[in-house]
């Protein structure tokens, strides 16, 4: 079975728990968020940005909600500081 043919069979939640963990080894490995300037990362990118966005709404879904707070969490430990404060 292809590749398309595996992420057309899965779910919505598959998918979200997927990026999640594309996302979540992305920031480990680079200690930085994904950028939107390299084609490469965009994706994952847009899947954070969409996400954050539909957190600070409220729209985001309880099970999935507490598991990005752990990613912000992450990507908080790694967010530059101002050296000059």
């Amino acid at each position: 079975m292809s590749k398309l043919a595996e992420v057309c069979l899965m779910t919505q939640s598959e998918r979200w728990q997927m990026q999640y963990e594309l996302v979540m080894a992305f920031i480990a490995t680079n200690h930085r968020r994904p950028s939107k300037f390299y084609a490469e990362e965009r994706l994952l990118w847009n899947w954070l940005r969409r996400n954050i966005k539909l957190m600070s709404k409220g729209e985001l879904a309880i099970e999935k909600k507490d598991k990005f707070e752990a990613l912000m969490a992450l990507d908080d430990k790694y967010r530059r500081v101002n050296q000059f404060k």
